[in-house]
């Protein structure tokens, strides 16, 4: 499938058969097709973070923004040695974010941008894509943050892709292809709208549930 011209239609389509593109460091004009067997997911509303992270989201009384600055935040996520986020993924997803269906959620305490997170929002299903931080645990908030738009918004999917160390510690667990799609098709059919959210504060009620 690496040639196969990539378009925001093509992703679209893909995404609601649980397929998602990655780019090919070796050649960014390509990019792969993955469907992985086993999935990880963050169950809506069972973040982990340690007591630590919430006594300091609380003090520094941290403002998250959502599409603030689209185009920075993937150009970060891209901004490493090697990076699957090459010239096609970023064409195409900023391509989804003017059409509505891309979103970043931005963490800044003042006017500090302190870390954020990109992804693809389908019915009542978000497709987290990437991370950053520009500072100590600014991708932790920014994932804080964005459980906080999930739960507030009645999503019933939060899909990281494949499991990493970090998003273990975070609360994500594996599921198999088949109970992944099937928790997919659920989602899809339902209608969330990400942004409907009143307070740009991460809520305290939520973080004390969140709370290993």
């Amino acid at each position: 499938m690496k040639n196969i011209v990539l378009t925001p239609s093509l992703i679209i389509d893909s995404y609601k058969q649980g397929i998602f593109p990655m780019g090919d460091y070796e050649d960014d004009r390509f990019v792969m097709w993955c469907n992985p067997n086993k999935r990880a997911v963050i169950p809506i509303g069972a973040l982990h973070i340690s007591r630590s992270l919430k006594k300091e989201c609380i003090k520094r009384n941290l403002e998250f923004t959502i599409n603030k600055c689209f185009e920075t935040v993937i150009f970060k996520c891209a901004s490493r040695d090697e990076t699957w986020i090459t010239s096609p993924i970023i064409q195409n997803y900023i391509e989804l974010y003017k059409t509505g269906y891309a979103y970043s959620v931005e963490v800044w305490d003042n006017t500090t941008l302190l870390g954020g997170l990109y992804g693809v929002s389908i019915g009542a299903a978000f497709f987290a894509e990437s991370m950053f931080s520009t500072s100590k645990n600014g991708s932790k908030f920014a994932l804080v943050a964005l459980m906080f738009l999930l739960v507030k918004n009645n999503f019933l999917l939060l899909d990281v892709q494949f499991m990493t160390k970090h998003l273990a510690t975070m609360g994500a667990i594996e599921v198999p292809k088949t109970e992944f799609l099937e928790r997919l098709r659920v989602a899809k059919a339902k209608t969330a709208y990400f942004k409907k959210v009143n307070s740009t504060n991460i809520d305290i009620n939520l973080l004390n549930t969140l709370v290993n």
